[in-house]
Order: C-alpha cells, then structure tokens, then sequence
C-alpha cells in the first residue's frame, strides 16, 4: 500500500482512474469524478499548485482510492480535504479513506498553517459524516497517536454550508485550539 500525490503518477494512469470511476452511474458521486480532470490539470486548478493536491492510494500497485485537499475560498486558514474523494467499490467500508488518506491530508494541512481541517459531505452521502465522526473520520476506534482527531476534539457543523455552491455538511478538526472558523459566513440558504 502506497500513497501518492497525482503529480508523482503518470496522467494516463490518474485519467484512466477518473474514467472508471465516472463510469460507475450507480453511484451519485460518479458525477464529480467527471469535473477532477479539470480541477488538476484543466483551468480551475483548485486542487493543485500552492492551492491543494490530490492523493492517490495504490494497492497492488493498481489505484483503488483518490482524494483530494485544498485551502478554501471563505478562509486562508481552513483546509478542506476529502474532496472528490473515490474508492473503488471492492476497497469500500475497509477504512482506507479516513485511515490513510485523509491522516495524510491532515499532514499537508498542518505543513501550510492551516488552522483547522474540515472534511465536506454531499447531500447524498452526509450520513457518512456521523459515521466519521462516530469512528475517528474512518480510523476504526483508534483516536491515539496517528489517528485523525488524536489530541483534538472532532467538531460537527450542525447546518449545511455552501461550498463551491453546492449544499455541503461539513466534519472538522481545529488544529489551533484558538481558531475558530466563521461557518455561519457560508451558512446554506435555501435558493
């Protein structure tokens, strides 16, 4: 098992991970798979340079999961990570997201200064969100060192947020105890 940022992997083999994943019309996050290529290399570039990076987890040397992580828009000092996140359907439920990627995503997150990392969730899958927070954001019972919210208390946003105007539901973890983000600054607003 190795993670890599999509910069260290050949383009042909991260599009061809987009492709299959953006195949899967049975899952409704099959759709944003259909904008990351946009996000890395096109024009938007919102998850890569300074701004953000995607992860990739190779198991077997084959991509089984991506995600992506970067500084958001309403605030220099909130990373967000988990985005457009992907796992292959056979590596589901075995906790690789919140057990590999995202510890991973914590790291980036704390080497630029961030002072909180939050984890977004989609309309259809912001049960996962409870499910996160209930197991450490996917580190089956294991909040000691290494794990996600060792040492920090996970947070929840108790109404939905707009990010990149989508309806979003948002975990987090405060990396500086003292910084407290302004949610209410991105509070949904039913259009």
């Amino acid at each position: 098992m190795q993670i890599f940022e999509y910069t260290d992997l050949d383009k042909e083999e991260v599009m061809d991970f987009i492709r299959d994943a953006s195949l899967c019309i049975d899952d409704p996050a099959h759709v944003n798979m259909r904008t990351l290529p946009d996000l890395l290399y096109g024009d938007k570039k919102r998850l890569s340079g300074d701004n953000g990076t995607y992860y990739f987890l190779k198991i077997n040397d084959k991509i089984c999961i991506g995600s992506g992580i970067y500084i958001s828009q309403f605030d220099p000092y909130v990373a967000l990570g988990g985005v457009r996140s992907w796992v292959n359907e056979e590596h589901r439920g075995k906790f690789l997201l919140g057990g590999v990627i995202l510890p991973e995503q914590l790291e980036w997150a704390k080497r630029r200064g961030m002072k909180t990392f939050a984890v977004s969730f989609n309309e259809y899958n912001q049960k996962l969100r409870h499910n996160f927070m209930r197991t450490g954001t996917g580190i089956v019972k294991r909040k000691g060192p290494g794990g996600l919210f060792h040492g920090s208390k996970p947070q929840i946003v108790e109404f939905p947020v707009e990010i990149q105007y989508t309806k979003q539901w948002l975990l987090y973890r405060n990396i500086d105890e003292s910084y407290q983000p302004n949610w209410e600054a991105i509070r949904w607003v039913d259009k």
